[in-house]
C-alpha cells in the first residue's frame, strides 16, 4: 500500500495531530520510537486524510514531535519492510501544541495497495525507483508551466470577486464568497488553469502544497471538463478538502475521491465515486486534465490561500487500470483498501496515553461509542520545561500486513 488513510473529523480546531505507526528505535533516540507525520483534521465534518506512509519518519524530535529529518531527504528514515508488514501498535497525538483535543475517529485503513510485487519498504521504493515513477509534477509556482486566472460566479447575478497572482514561488488566490443576490446562497471563485497537463493515468492521488492565511471552509477542487447530460452548468470532477492554516504542508486527494456527479449550487457531491464508479475520473482525463481549478464554494466567507506545487503522487511504472473506474470495478476491495480498524467494528484495544516525562499534566481519554472513536483530552505544559507535552490515542492488539 502507498498511504494510510483516516476517516475523521474534529469538532473543533487544533494545531498539533500527529500519528505514528511502529516501534522502530534509532540507536541516538532516548524515548522516541516509531514512524510519525503530522496531519490537519477536517473540523466539523468527517473526511478522509490521506498521508502517504514516505511522508513518516522515524527521526523526530522527542519535546515537540516534528520531524527532524524527512522520509525525502534520507530514505532510512522511511517506513522498513517489517513495520508495513505489522505495525505493532499505531497511535494519533496531540503533541507540541497547547489546546484542547476533540477528535472523532470512524475508521483507519491503508489505500494505494496493490497485488502486484510491491517494493519491499517505502525506503526500497524511494531508493530504486526515479522520482518520475513515484510523483509528477502538474505545476511548480517557482516556474509555472500553466496559466493562470481567477474566475467568479455569473449565474443570477453573482456578486463574489478573487484575484489570482504568482509572486516568489507562490501562487496566490485572494477573494471573497458572497451570496448569490437572487439564490439568496453563496456563489463561487476559481483559480483557474489552462495549458499543458501531463499524463497521471497511473497515479493514484492529486497532491496539493499549500496552506491558507485564515480558516475558510468551502473549498474544492476539479479538474477535467467530463460533462453529464443531466447536468446543465457543471463540467470536471469535483472534491472537497481542508486547506491548513498558517503552514505550509501536502494535501493529499485520491483520484477515487473526486466526482462527475456534484451539485453545482454548493459544490457538494451528490454521488460519489466509491458509490457508483460511473462516476470516477476516466483514463482520457487522467490522461489530459486539459483544466484545473481550485475553489471556494457554497461557503460565503474570505478566501486567503497560497499554493506551493500541483502534482500527482502514488505513480507507477507497470500497467495501471485504465481509470479510476476500472481500478473500483475490477480490483477486489481488498486490493485497493486494507482495513486497519473500523470502529464500528473494532479489533484492536484502544486506550489513551499522557506525558510522563519530567511530570507532564496533559490529560486525555479513549472512548468507543456508537460507531466512532473519541479522543478527548488537553495538552498544557511540562511545568519543567515550560513547554507543551502530548497525548495520545494507542490501539493495539493484531495488525495487517500494508
Amino acid at each position: 500500500c502507498t498511504s494510510l488513510q483516516m476517516n475523521l473529523m474534529a469538532t473543533e480546531a487544533y494545531t498539533g495531530y500527529r500519528v505514528s505507526i511502529g516501534n522502530v528505535r534509532l540507536p541516538e533516540g532516548h524515548h522516541a520510537s516509531g514512524y510519525k507525520a503530522d496531519f490537519d483534521a477536517p473540523v466539523g465534518k468527517y473526511d478522509n486524510v490521506v498521508i502517504p506512509f514516505t511522508y513518516f519518519s522515524a527521526k523526530w524530535n522527542e519535546g515537540t514531535g516534528d520531524q527532524m529529518v524527512s522520509c525525502e531527504t534520507d530514505p532510512k528514515y522511511c517506513p522498513d519492510e517489517k513495520t508495513l508488514k505489522d505495525m505493532e501498535t499505531f497511535a494519533i497525538w496531540g503533541e507540541g501544541v497547547a489546546g484542547d483535543v476533540r477528535l472523532r475517529v470512524k475508521s483507519i485503513s491503508a489505500v494505494g495497495c496493490s497485488a502486484g510485487q510491491a517494493p519491499s519498504s517505502a525506503k526500497a521504493s524511494m531508493e530504486k525507483l526515479p522520482a518520475s515513477l513515484s510523483e509528477i509534477t502538474i505545476e511548480s509556482f517557482d516556474n509555472p508551466s500553466l496559466t493562470w486566472s481567477s474566475k467568479n460566479d455569473p449565474v443570477m447575478g453573482g456578486e463574489s470577486t478573487s484575484t489570482v497572482e504568482i509572486e516568489d514561488g507562490i501562487g496566490k488566490f485572494d477573494g471573497e464568497v458572497v451570496d448569490v443576490p437572487f439564490l439568496h446562497s453563496p456563489g463561487f471563485i476559481q483559480m483557474v488553469g489552462s495549458g499543458a497537463y501531463p499524463d497521471v493515468s497511473t497515479c493514484t492521488s492529486l497532491q496539493m502544497n499549500l496552506m491558507a492565511t485564515e480558516a475558510y471552509e468551502g473549498y474544492r477542487v476539479s479538474f477535467g471538463n467530463v460533462h453529464l447530460p443531466e447536468m446543465r452548468y457543471s463540467r470536471g470532477y469535483h472534491a472537497d478538502f481542508d486547506a491548513p492554516v498558517g503552514k505550509y504542508d501536502n494535501v493529499v486527494i485520491p483520484f477515487n475521491n473526486f466526482s462527475a456527479k456534484w451539485d453545482p449550487g454548493t459544490g457538494d457531491q451528490m454521488v460519489s465515486c466509491e458509490t457508483d464508479p460511473k462516476y470516477c475520473p476516466d483514463e482520457k482525463t487522467l490522461k489530459d486534465m486539459e483544466t484545473f481549478a481550485i475553489w471556494g464554494e457554497g461557503v460565503a466567507g474570505d478566501v486567503r490561500l497560497r499554493v506551493k506545487s500541483i502534482s500527482a503522487v502514488g505513480c507507477s511504472a507497470g500497467q495501471a487500470p485504465s481509470s479510476a473506474k476500472a481500478s473500483m470495478e475490477k480490483l477486489p476491495a481488498s486490493l485497493s483498501e486494507i482495513t486497519i480498524e473500523s470502529f464500528d467494528n473494532p479489533s484492536l484495544t484502544w486506550s489513551s496515553k499522557n506525558d510522563p516525562v519530567m511530570g507532564g499534566e496533559s490529560t486525555s481519554t479513549v472512548e468507543i461509542e456508537d460507531g466512532i472513536g473519541k479522543f478527548d483530552g488537553e495538552v498544557v505544559d511540562v511545568p519543567f520545561l515550560h513547554s507543551p507535552g502530548f497525548i495520545q490515542m494507542v490501539g493495539s492488539g493484531a495488525y495487517p500486513d500494508v
